[in-house]
């Protein structure tokens, strides 16, 4: 299982080039096919875009602007357009640039464990899953926040474990720096990182018994030298009250509604159901796993005696797998769109531990312990932590999931293509025949998925939105209110005039150019609870806001499902009392049948203006 390339980066590019050049013109063509249809103006991206623009302008973030975040992104973002211009372009750049980033990182992490062609597997999979798939990308993120963390946090890891293939202490200067950025991007994610390296500090002493002194005060001054100006500039210039009660940077005071939404997130919503769907996940394991060792056995079976062997595996594990899927299916009624990656709250805890054993035991008997089986350990420990916060609910769809599992999935290749074979046949030539076709059926699974992708995109997403700050392409539903709203608000309110959208598709008032008078970009349930209701009327009026936009979004994940209705009621009465519905937005498909109402799936916008 010993297929390290050297660590030089030179050395690397010599041999991996063809590699590299297959999986460049694989993104290419996955970026071609999904072409602007990368927005997705429903899912916070509203915020995204917007906040950095207001900053320009002269807003405070954490003052002026709530954020739940780091301040790296929307400062970072902003000064992208203060040098090249406020447009959607400038941003998608900067997500395609932190995707190839983030895909020749995990090329290079999966390269420390894994031969050129397994690394390619994986890497072409976090291609699909992550990097460009209908329900999420890194072009457009949910979280620009996110992206750059986990640009941030994958270069710790990189540093880390280079430290674990050459003993050298000054790489903890690079793994801290990277830890640093990454808290200033978003401080959860951060701590997966901080804690995947106490986690290898810990099995450094458990080995050579001794304290990891040096390779902390290097970790330590450059992790630091980045929080501690940051951080300090943002607590001497912005009251405590402010962050802690307007804020959730330091994740205090969150409301309920939010806590509900982590809970579904996480899957503990749906406890027992989502255990069962976890445990599922082994079967969807099994099945693969079966079924790559028959077609193994169908490759060998004129080359050797053990093709009978192999084919008797792969057959317990293809029909344990399947029988055990259709039992959680149809007595625990978990999803039958289940993947191998539900597992990994299992899996992975069985891997690291296994790794604290042969530590144990080698240090007893005075051996050292492979950097192979270090390397898997650590990436199982960063995986886990990752994927926590959807520890019973890990898929490979919603906005989450680029950012939880790009390196569950290099585990996940070196489990089905090295750890799974090696536990059942001691024969090398066998194994590679179980590898060989574990790789065909990936190989299928990718090319599928980017078909799937680009078909679903180009199929569902056929309406362009366009304006002076840019353009994407999104479905005719959303796309065309969204359209007619942008050019009313730009005919009806004069340019540096506030407009309010709400509860959120901030979108808007980005393509429109026109300031947002709230702190809250987003105010989902709880966002504008008790005084802050009361205190984003009083904005509103500071604002002199003449026109505000409601947008029928449902918010049945946090608890209270529709704006005025079922959360806010007090902002909606006095909308009513002080504004009046001047025009509504639907898609042309409801125009002629009534429309639906505020509640129902189908999107519209209404216009209210001051009476």
């Amino acid at each position: 299982m010993n297929h390290q390339a050297p660590i030089n980066l030179r050395d690397l590019f010599r041999e991996d080039r063809k590699a590299l050049i297959a999986l460049a013109l694989f993104f290419i063509a996955n970026l071609a096919g999904t072409w602007q249809r990368w927005t997705q103006p429903l899912i916070s991206q509203g915020r995204e875009v917007s906040t950095p623009a207001r900053i320009i302008n002269g807003e405070k973030l954490y003052t002026d602007i709530q954020s739940v975040f780091g301040p790296f992104a929307p400062y970072f973002n902003a000064a992208l357009y203060k040098v090249f211009g406020i447009d959607l372009i400038v941003l998608k750049i900067s997500g395609a640039l932190c995707a190839i980033i983030i895909l020749v990182t995990i090329f290079w992490i999966s390269r420390r464990l894994m031969s050129v062609w397994k690394s390619t597997a994986a890497t072409a999979a976090v291609i699909v899953i992550c990097a460009l798939k209908s329900t999420a990308n890194y072009i457009q993120p949910y979280s620009f926040a996110a992206l750059y963390c986990l640009v941030f946090s994958l270069a710790a890891m990189a540093f880390l474990l280079a430290y674990l293939k050459t003993g050298k202490k000054r790489n903890f200067l690079w793994v801290g720096l990277f830890l640093g950025l990454s808290a200033t991007a978003k401080l959860d994610s951060a701590l997966v990182v901080l804690v995947t390296i106490i986690a290898v500090l810990l099995l450094d002493v458990m080995e050579h018994r001794r304290l990891p002194l040096q390779e902390f005060l290097y970790l330590s001054v450059s992790a630091l030298a980045i929080v501690c100006p940051i951080y300090g500039y943002i607590m001497l210039t912005t009251p405590l009250s402010v962050l802690l009660k307007n804020n959730y940077i330091f994740l205090f005071n969150i409301p309920s509604q939010v806590l509900h939404f982590n809970s579904i997130l996480s899957g503990l919503a749906k406890w027992p159901t989502s255990f069962w769907f976890s445990l599922s996940g082994v079967a969807m394991l099994m099945i693969w796993a079966g079924t790559g060792a028959l077609l193994g056995a169908l490759i060998s079976h004129r080359k050797g005696d053990q093709w009978r062997e192999l084919l008797g595996i792969g057959a317990i594990l293809l029909a344990g797998g399947l029988i055990w899927r259709e039992i959680s299916i149809l007595i625990f009624q978990t999803s039958p769109n289940n993947t191998p990656f539900a597992s990994a709250i299992f899996v992975l805890p069985v891997i690291i531990g296994r790794t604290i054993i042969i530590v144990w035991r080698n240090r007893k008997a005075g051996r050292q312990t492979s950097s192979d089986q270090k390397i898997l350990a650590v990436i199982s420990i960063f995986s886990l932590l990752s994927i926590l916060r959807a520890a019973f609910n890990v898929t490979i769809s919603g906005p989450f999931t680029p950012f939880l599992i790009p390196m569950l999935v290099v585990g996940y290749i070196y489990l089905l293509f090295e750890i799974i074979p090696a536990l059942f046949i001691k024969s090398q030539s066998v194994r590679i025949h179980w590898q060989q076709a574990s790789a065909l059926l990936v190989a299928s699974m990718i090319l599928a998925m980017a078909v799937n992708s680009t078909i679903k995109l180009r199929r569902e997403n056929t309406f362009q939105v366009s304006s002076s700050r840019g353009s994407f392409i999104t479905s005719n539903e959303i796309g065309e209110p969204l359209a007619e709203a942008v050019k009313y608000v730009r005919e009806h309110t004069p340019a540096g005039a506030s407009v309010l959208t709400l509860p959120l598709f901030t979108t808007l008032n980005f393509l429109a150019d026109r300031d947002y008078p709230l702190k809250e970009e987003l105010t989902l349930p709880g966002f504008l609870s008790d005084e802050k209701e009361m205190e984003a009327i009083e904005q509103i009026k500071s604002h002199n806001v003449n026109l505000i936009l409601i947008v029928n979004i449902t918010t049945p994940a946090f608890g209270n499902r529709v704006f005025g209705a079922d959360y806010n009621l007090e902002l909606m009465r006095w909308i009513a009392e002080n504004y009046h519905l001047a025009a509504r937005f639907d898609p042309k498909t409801v125009r002629n049948g009534g429309g639906p109402k505020l509640g129902d799936t189908q999107f519209f916008i209404m216009a209210y203006e001051k009476n």
